[in-house]
């Protein structure tokens, strides 16, 4: 699926970027969910983050992380990123 994982230095980076925390964060390409648990852990309100992934076995391992850290299953979706009806949450 060409799957790549986002290593912590730069979602450590990408997270410096942002000028707040305080909006809704959506990860078009959630994977394990490296990038959320990052934005939760450095403040986020965890039921202000989506994430949309092709892969559903990485869907569920992101799941597994994020749940237990406040983000509600209903923000997550199976879907192409590519594809409109993938951002109908």
């Amino acid at each position: 699926m060409g799957q790549f994982f986002t290593p912590p230095s730069l979602t450590i980076k990408m997270i410096e970027k942002f000028d707040n925390l305080e909006g809704t964060i959506l990860d078009p390409c959630l994977g394990s969910g490296n990038l959320l648990a990052a934005c939760i852990i450095a403040g986020a309100d965890p039921k202000k983050c989506y994430g949309i992934e092709l892969d559903p076995d990485m869907l569920e391992e992101a799941k597994k992380r994020l749940m237990p850290m406040g983000m509600p299953e209903e923000n997550f979706k199976l879907g192409d990123a590519l594809k409109e009806e993938s951002y109908e949450f």
